[in-house]
């Protein structure tokens, strides 16, 4: 379908170029026989004056006006090919009939032939320009014109240029005058044959009106066509343009070759050279005509066209007499330029807005009117000469309705004049890109929902399109700044607010739907205001009452990177930053959507764009390249501030561990060239910090192994990787005797390190400092989808498997953190979670190191006391934990001790209620929850303070919810039993998509596979996401008991026990065992320091958990303690397996 597709766009491509081909030779020897006619009667004057010219002018535009009746009926009434090829037929005929009046001198002949040529370039040219819209789509039309005309003037430059060289030539060959100029005929007899051959490939068209008889008085056939045109005003308005603007530059290129004749003093082939500079000005203004309006017409162009015309032209009739080689060829080229940007909108408009049944008939009175203009022209000119107005004189006269032409066209188009010249200095500060903007109609109406993220948010959307766009504004806005009001009721904006009364906003939503059904499109906002967070917030629903019993459809539209430019709240404070030029504009790409019916609720449409957002970060890949090379970028930028210390005694600054991460890159470089992964077994410190990014630097991907895990786990992760080096220290080794790491593999970073010597040293910090990325190590060539992090998952419900993530995953989340983080150079993280865990290495490693902010390492997150000194001795303002380990915090720390901190995260674990309520009873700080996985890198979502800026406040963050989806994800609920996407506050399987989305399972496809579904991850965990956006979870799947028909999830009777003891921390645990008589019951694994397990009982009989959620009385059973993984999480798999040993061993005896 898809190979279809584009062989069927293809042929369309060709069937226009070949018509374009064609139109160009005709242009070509329309102009080298009119030139020649011109030069050879010019000779044959007794003086250099203007009426040869202006009878010539007189000559070829007549039959524009007689024929143009019986054009329109040709190209509506016959198949458009075969008009074409009879067409060029005819050129050729009287090409070789030109030949023979040349050599014989006839004056008059030649006259009579150029009257037939103007016939037939007057039958061909309603054809011409009526089959461009059947050969082009929509929105290539303004490009097609565009290039239509540029070749058009290109064969006028190639004209101008050659009638003069062939008469040149040909009388320095030929004694005889008139055997030269049939001599140079010739060549336009040539150029026909050229035109025949091209003309057989224009494709076949079927006519539009097959039974259309004709006219045959052309001037009631011209009336009855203006008759139906006038009625619609715009189409009436744009073909009196075409008139003026046509009889305009008839009149500039007859006076430009009197110009060169009486006042610079140049013979008539010299003369003839000057429209040269005019049609390159014209084809390059068409070309940037198109260029600039991309799929639909820039109208903004017209009055700036037209005011360069007339400005150009005023000062040709200004400048004293004399040569003038630079002034004069640059005033014509720049009015023809404003002649190329004023025509090409022009035609365009016409082509579309006239009906396709009779768009020749239209056409034709469109070039009888412009023909007409150029008529006028020549009696002007021959007026002038009777009258003895010179052609500097002609020009200042000319100047008066080419100014009245651009008043008039500003004055008509000011919206859009005003629009493009903000659209000009929008490009000069943004770089601006869109995606999916064949979604955005070229004609009729659509609703626009985006996010809101700046207050450029609406000039950087106007950027992407040349259609008029009514945006909704805030009433508050929209009457506070009384300077740009005037502006914004030109953009046609409607405002509307909070503090509307009913009837205002009745009226604006009536607006709205009037501004759709008039085929326009309406812009919403439907947040109702700037994020004040970074996240998406909640869509509001007034727009449903706008497209309420219509069929408009929605595009929904997601604005990234306006987020962090200027004029955009970062967690509530307004941003104001200075515009930037060149290569350092601000990036931002606006990605459009598929349309969405009208009735779509917010709901979907949010979830619509939060999906945009995921092609966003998919499309900064190319932008973000290595990891390597985007770290060595910022270590230089801050090079001597502080990066990380830890409790070993190491401080290192960013140039530091830069130059030791070159030196053992280039220590390790043999060893590894064949490896594609390197191996790290060292906890959170320095040394691990720098590990990690010399195996960046390296291009390898970093493999943290856990010390935690079995023998049996830990060589099946070095298998899995094929590692032949594994990085670790003395101390690591003595510390885990256990761990099964062959000697051959393991390298000593102590070791390394003491063998560097000050001129390694010495030479490293050169290549530190000054040398390119390349030069630095011997690097592995990589790019956004190499592999730059294996980690193995947890394995909190089975064994851990092989996650990769890629150089873009890393790249993307940081980005993704730095957005929804409130984060400063000033800010310090205290650094316990180990490198293996996902966001250890992510939150502690690269989220600081490429944040531009500081780390405090200490290498165990249980030792409590040894954190609790980290965080007051470095006064660390960041705490990255999971439950497990805040609790373990809770109870040895004061308030003094934690004083520094003013954010803290909880991850990897729900965090209990009243955990959370315990730190802000004791330290004045509520911990943030977040969720991820580590095949999502692992951001997922992430609660936040509120933000607060320009009086409105923003949620960050909710009880019973943990957060808000991180910016670039999208997140569906499905529900697991039929696989139907579910809406707000349903809870079912969560599903998620993302740039932080893993490459897959290190040598598992199978796995993968079984993973993820049409780019959708399937996290094996219930949650819901409400009306406002927030997400919920409520267990993994594997953690609910199925009794008596119902999901009993197993966290929700954990939070109960808990909050019915006063406890937090990992003291109790439920797990569902079977069960003979009802195939699964719950039964809670519990600590000594839940104290009398009847105590629980009965406290959580008074509960408000339903009966059938209540563990029995005799499903208590005391252990030792609760299985925890090294990173923190609960060992789901471990309790499991406890809970069914322990019940089937104590039975009902307990």
């Amino acid at each position: 379908m898809r190979w279809t597709f584009d062989k069927f766009r293809r042929r369309r491509r060709e069937a226009f170029a070949w018509l374009n081909a064609t139109q160009f030779f005709g242009a070509l020897n329309d102009n080298v026989f009119k030139a020649l006619v011109q030069m050879f009667i010019i000779g044959l004057a007794v003086t250099a004056n203007a009426v040869p010219l202006a009878v010539a002018t007189m000559v070829f535009a007549i039959p524009f006006l007689v024929f143009t009746s019986y054009a329109g009926y040709l190209a509506d009434r016959f198949s458009k090919k075969t008009v074409t090829v009879i067409l060029k037929y005819a050129e050729l005929g009287i090409m070789l009939g030109a030949v023979a009046a040349f050599a014989l001198g006839w004056a008059w002949a030649l006259y009579a032939l150029l009257f037939l040529m103007s016939v037939q370039s007057a039958l061909f040219s309603p054809t011409k320009y009526s089959i461009v819209p059947e050969l082009v789509r929509t929105h290539g039309l303004a490009r097609a014109n565009s290039l239509l005309v540029a070749c058009s003037f290109l064969a006028i430059i190639a004209g101008s240029a050659l009638a003069p060289a062939l008469a040149g030539a040909t009388d320095l060959l030929f004694a005889s005058n008139t055997t030269a100029y049939a001599v140079a005929q010739t060549a336009c007899a040539l150029i026909a044959v050229a035109g025949i051959l091209t003309s057989h490939r224009v494709a076949p068209l079927r006519p539009m009106q097959p039974g259309l008889h004709p006219d045959l008085l052309f001037p009631r056939k011209m009336w009855r066509t203006w008759s139906w045109v006038r009625r619609d005003r715009d189409l009436a308005v744009a073909m009196g343009g075409t008139w003026l603007f046509s009889m305009l530059a008839a009149f500039l290129q007859i006076n430009l070759v009197r110009y060169g004749i009486d006042h610079l003093g140049l013979d008539e082939k010299a003369s003839s050279f000057l429209f040269f500079y005019a049609a390159v000005g014209i084809a390059s203004g068409a070309w940037g005509s198109g260029r600039l309006s991309k799929r639909n017409i820039e109208f903004g162009t017209m009055p700036g066209g037209a005011f360069l015309l007339a400005l150009s032209t005023l000062a040709l009739g200004l400048l004293s007499h004399g040569r003038h080689p630079v002034a004069v060829p640059a005033l014509i080229y720049l009015a023809g330029v404003g002649a190329g940007l004023f025509v090409v909108p022009l035609d365009t408009f016409l082509q579309l807005r006239l009906p396709a049944d009779r768009r020749g008939e239209g056409l034709a009175l469109n070039s009888f009117l412009s023909w007409s203009g150029i008529l006028l022209s020549g009696a002007l000119m021959l007026l002038f000469h009777t009258c003895g107005v010179d052609a500097q004189s002609g020009f200042l006269l000319f100047a008066l309705p080419a100014m009245m032409l651009a008043l008039v066209s500003f004055f008509t188009l000011k919206d859009f004049a005003f629009r493009f010249c903000v659209t000009v200095l929008v490009k000069l500060f943004y770089q601006v890109r869109t995606i999916g903007l064949e979604h955005l109609p070229v004609s009729g109406s659509a609703l626009l929902i985006a996010n809101h993220a700046s207050y450029m948010d609406a000039v950087l959307l106007c950027a992407t399109t040349r259609r008029r766009i009514r945006f909704f504004m805030s009433e508050a806005i929209y009457r506070k700044h009384r300077l740009l009001r005037k502006i914004f009721d030109l953009y046609g904006v409607i405002p509307v607010g909070g503090e509307s009364s009913p009837r205002q906003v009745a009226e604006a939503l009536r607006a709205a739907r009037r501004a759709l059904d008039e085929g326009c499109m309406v812009c919403v906002f439907a947040e109702g205001g700037i994020t004040r967070t970074g996240t998406i917030r909640a869509f509001k629903r007034g727009y449903e009452h706008v497209l309420r019993g219509t069929d408009h459809p929605i595009i929904p539209i997601y604005m990234g990177g306006s987020w962090g430019t200027t004029y955009h709240y970062y967690h509530g404070r307004l941003v104001r930053r200075w515009f930037r030029f060149g290569r350092r504009r601000y990036k931002v790409v606006v990605v459009f959507g598929r349309r969405l019916p009208a009735g779509t609720n917010a709901f979907r449409v949010r979830q619509a764009v939060m999906e945009l957002s995921c092609d966003y970060f998919n499309a900064r890949k190319a932008e973000h390249g290595s990891l390597g090379r985007t770290y060595v970028a910022r270590a230089r930028q801050t090079w001597g501030e502080p990066l990380a210390t830890d409790t070993t005694g190491m401080k290192v600054t960013s140039g530091k561990a830069l130059i030791a991460a070159i030196a053992l890159a280039r220590a390790l470089g043999p060893r590894v060239k064949d490896d594609a992964h390197i191996g790290i077994l060292l906890p959170a410190c320095c040394a691990g910090l720098i590990c990690n990014l010399t195996a960046a630097l390296l291009g390898r991907a970093a493999v943290n192994l856990n010390f935690t895990v079995g023998p049996k786990a830990f060589r099946s992760s070095i298998d899995q990787c094929r590692l032949s080096t594994v990085l670790t220290s003395r101390a690591v080794v003595e510390r885990f005797p256990g761990l099964d790491l062959p000697e051959e593999k393991r390298v000593y970073i102590e070791d390394i390190l003491k063998t560097l010597s000050l001129g390694t040293k010495l030479k490293c910090l050169f290549l530190a400092k000054f040398a390119p990325f390349e030069r630095l190590c011997p690097t592995r060539t990589t790019d956004a989808d190499s592999t730059a992090l294996v980690l193995f998952s947890s394995g909190s419900t089975g064994e851990p498997k092989g996650v990769m993530l890629s150089q873009h995953n890393v790249l993307a989340m940081i980005e993704s953190l730095q957005m929804m983080l409130a984060t400063s150079r000033e800010d310090r993280i205290c650094g316990t979670l180990p490198l293996f865990h996902s966001f250890g290495i992510m939150g502690t490693v690269w989220y600081p190191v490429l944040g531009h902010m500081k780390v405090s390492y200490h290498t165990s997150p249980l030792d409590a006391q040894a954190v609790i000194d980290v965080v007051r001795e470095n006064r660390c303002s960041m705490l990255f934990g999971t439950p497990t380990f805040l609790a373990l915090y809770l109870r040895k720390a004061t308030k003094e001790d934690f004083a520094s901190l003013r954010f803290v995260l909880a991850g990897a674990e729900k965090l209990k209620a009243s955990l959370a309520k315990a730190y802000v009873e004791k330290f004045g700080i509520r911990p943030y929850e977040a969720y991820g996985a580590t095949e999502l890198s692992p951001g997922i979502a992430v609660s936040v303070p509120h933000g607060t800026g320009g009086g409105i406040t923003q949620e960050g963050w909710r009880d019973g919810r943990v957060g808000l989806p991180v910016p670039g994800i999208a997140m569906k609920i499905v529900d697991p039993d039929t696989g139907r996407e579910l809406g707000p506050g349903e809870a079912g399987l969560v599903y998620l998509k993302g740039p932080n989305l893993m490459l897959g399972y290190l040598g598992r496809p199978d796995l993968t596979d079984e993973a993820v579904k049409d780019g959708w991850y399937c996290t094996g965990d219930i949650g819901l996401v409400d009306e406002d956006g927030f997400v919920g979870l409520t267990d993994r799947l594997s953690r609910f008991s199925k009794l008596g028909g119902e999901m009993v999830p197993h966290v929700a009777v954990e939070e109960a026990l808990l909050g019915a003891a006063g406890l937090s921390g990992p003291v109790l645990a439920v797990a569902g065992v079977p069960d003979e008589r009802k195939g699964e019951k719950l039964v809670v694994l519990y600590t000594d320091d839940c104290g009398d397990p009847q105590q629980l009982w009965e406290k959580l009989e008074k509960s408000d958990l339903p009966n059938l959620w209540r563990p029995a009385r005799n499903a208590y059973f005391r252990v030792e303690s609760i299985p925890v993984l090294g990173t923190g999480k609960l060992d789901l798999s471990g309790i499991k397996k406890l809970a069914i040993e322990v019940a089937a061993r104590t039975g009902s005896d307990h």
